[in-house]
This record gives C-alpha cells, structure tokens and sequence, in this order.
C-alpha cells in the first residue's frame, strides 16, 4: 500500500466522503455548512 499526500487533483475524489463526515457535525469543528470552494 502507498500512502502519499493528497494533491489538487485528488480533490474530486476526497470532497464526497469529506463533505459527508463535515455534515454528521460529530467529528471535526468545521462549519456544517461548509462548501466544496470555502472546503
């Protein structure tokens, strides 16, 4: 397995389940309102 830092590019793909776990409100302290560009 290769764990590397994510890029710009790799954004499409983390913003889905990253909007997901914001959203829940439970685990980060990011407004539950956060959107894709503020993201």
């Amino acid at each position: 397995m290769l764990i590397r830092e994510a890029t710009t590019e790799d954004w499409a793909a983390i913003w889905p389940f990253f909007r997901t776990v914001v959203a829940a409100g439970e685990t980060l302290t990011y407004p539950l309102d956060l959107g894709k560009e503020e993201a």
